[in-house]
């Protein structure tokens, strides 16, 4: 699967490290963006995943979680990597906004870099965007590492996916 793929290696070298901290508490690892859509270009693109957790994490798993990503941001696409570790039950039990134990982007790095701790707070925080994300598995995702897409995820209702997309837009201003 996937052999000739220019994200395969970092997709492995990821997954290895995710679940090598997480042990038995990793459930699968979800791919979706524009690998999903086959539209992806190393220069363009970023590498877009969800990895589904069975318990919540602790502090120190969210750490190292982040480590795992930062070594692997030298060979990432253009546009860096964005993931988010959500709890499996929220998956299969679609809550929206959508609870998530860690979430990272290129846009988070220097905070990752610079204050990981921000980033790996028990307190709860929810993502409208995750609405959007698992409606692309639900149709078009890959599964990288676990069970089929069909038994961890439920479909996310239309309107709640159009309303995860509305918020997510650019905001125009106008003079």
């Amino acid at each position: 699967m996937n052999e000739d793929k220019p994200y395969k290696r970092l997709l492995d070298s990821i997954t290895n490290g995710f679940k090598k901290v997480l042990d038995s508490n990793i459930l699968g690892l979800y791919v979706h963006g524009s690998i999903a859509f086959g539209c992806f270009m190393p220069d363009k693109s970023d590498l877009d995943f969800i990895a589904l957790v069975r318990q919540p994490l602790h502090c120190s798993e969210k750490h190292h979680l982040l480590e795992c990503i930062l070594k692997e941001m030298p060979h990432a696409p253009a546009k860096g990597i964005e993931m988010s570790v959500v709890l499996a039950k929220y998956a299969k039990e679609f809550l929206y906004p959508t609870p998530y134990e860690l979430h990272f982007s290129l846009e988070w790095l220097n905070l990752a870099v610079e204050h990981p701790d921000t980033l790996c707070t028990d307190g709860e925080k929810v993502d409208y965007d995750l609405a959007a994300h698992f409606k692309v598995i639900t149709e078009r995702g890959l599964v990288w590492y676990g069970d089929a897409i069909d038994k961890v995820f439920s479909e996310v209702p239309w309107n709640v996916y159009l309303d995860s997309i509305e918020r997510d837009k650019p905001k125009t201003l106008i003079f």
